[in-house]
């Protein structure tokens, strides 16, 4: 790219905080600090590119707007956020309203258990736009990992559910069309896992493999929910509770706005069983499928504390952490009562949704719901 002239550049720069300015003082009175906030990095993104949104038409109500996010935000420091008194909350606005509110409040929807589906990807669309102008507006470069990753994100053809840039990140990518599937499995990571180094990759993988049994009718989720432990801290549950506490408030979230049954699937690999475990036995996550591969134990010492639905477990050679039994018995053993399935030729500790394998495809019949074809192995220990 052609270097721009010097004073081109000043002028630019001169406009930008002029705009800047005006946007402040127009909200001074009026808006909370947040939302000034927003409205300069929306100023600056525009300069620096047009990548935002655009603001919504003249058809939006602008106190009806303004309005519904203060609304929202007593909601939110009243209850909590409860999945379905937020659901109730948008059945009742108007939906250029909602939309509106998606887009220029995309730090109340996007990430609000609860909240339209389509809604909160349109709102964390946005966040992503506005957090690539703020780190552009810091001086950050292309090509440093976590602006590279967000730089990804921003594709139209990506939905998340959950972004959260703060700290090491969280994020919740869906792949499918969660608004009409029949079947939902959520893939629960394990350590060393952060915004920086985020795909989803594993979701992506049980939903090809699952849609080739039931196409059309499965939508898969990875879930970065939770600040995934590194190094020692693995050794503790302390990174697991606040994912045990996260990952039924998601769940709920996405079933307030699907009324209708659901086939549910949680797919839990390494400390991330640990998460499931927590979330279903102290938490009361409640989900027709449980799979957990490659555990180091779930804190429980039988299937039958994990709920009502069934538990499935799958463990490849030469993976020294599904063999530990670190946090109780091994889920493998045959007295904890899951199912085992087989994992087929894999080995090691991070295979299991390897392509090809009899192990993905396990996954994903489970996740589709075709139980009775799951090649189980009761043979071993």
């Amino acid at each position: 790219m052609l270097r721009r002239e010097r004073g081109q550049v000043a002028a630019e720069y001169v406009g930008m905080l002029l705009l800047v300015a005006v946007v402040v003082a127009a909200l001074l009175v009026a808006s909370p600090a947040q939302r000034i906030a927003d409205a300069a990095v929306q100023a600056v993104c525009q300069i620096a590119g047009g990548t935002c949104t655009a603001e919504p038409g003249p058809s939006v109500d602008r106190q009806a707007l303004e309005r519904a996010a203060t609304d929202l935000e007593g909601l939110i420091a009243s209850d909590g956020a409860d999945p379905g008194a937020v659901a109730e909350f948008f059945k009742d606005l108007d939906p250029a309203v909602a939309e509106a509110l998606a887009q220029e409040h995309p730090e109340l929807v996007g990430n609000l258990d609860g909240a339209p589906i389509a809604l909160r990807y349109t709102a964390n669309a946005e966040a992503i736009k506005r957090e690539i102008a703020r780190l552009r507006a810091d001086g950050v470069d292309d090509s440093d990992a976590r602006l590279a990753k967000l730089l990804e994100f921003d594709d139209p053809d990506r939905h998340f559910l959950l972004f959260d840039p703060e700290g090491d990140g969280r994020a919740a990518e869906v792949f499918g069309d969660l608004t009409s599937a029949r079947h939902v499995a959520v893939v629960v990571p394990g350590m060393n896992n952060d915004l920086d180094n985020f795909t989803g990759g594993d979701a992506e993988k049980v939903q090809h493999q699952a849609s080739q049994f039931d196409p059309d009718e499965v939508a898969t989720i990875q879930w970065l929910g939770y600040d995934t432990p590194e190094g020692a801290t693995a050794l503790g549950d302390g990174a697991a509770e606040p994912g045990a506490e996260a990952l039924p408030q998601f769940v709920a979230g996405i079933r307030a706005q699907r009324t209708e049954r659901l086939h549910w699937t949680v797919v839990a690999h390494s400390y991330g069983s640990l998460v499931t475990g927590m979330a279903e036995s102290e938490q009361g996550l409640e989900v027709d499928e449980t799979v957990l591969i490659g555990s180091p134990g779930v804190g429980v010492d039988s299937a039958d504390d994990l709920g009502d639905g069934n538990v499935w477990v799958g463990l490849a050679s030469g993976d020294p952490v599904g063999y530990s039994g670190w946090f109780g018995p091994n889920p493998h053993g045959k007295a904890f009562g899951a199912t085992r399935f087989h994992t087929g030729d894999i080995s090691g500790h991070s295979s299991y949704f390897q392509e090809g394998s009899e192990s993905l495809r396990n996954i994903g019949l489970i996740t589709a719901g075709y139980l009775d074809e799951v090649n189980v192995n009761d043979g071993l220990f």
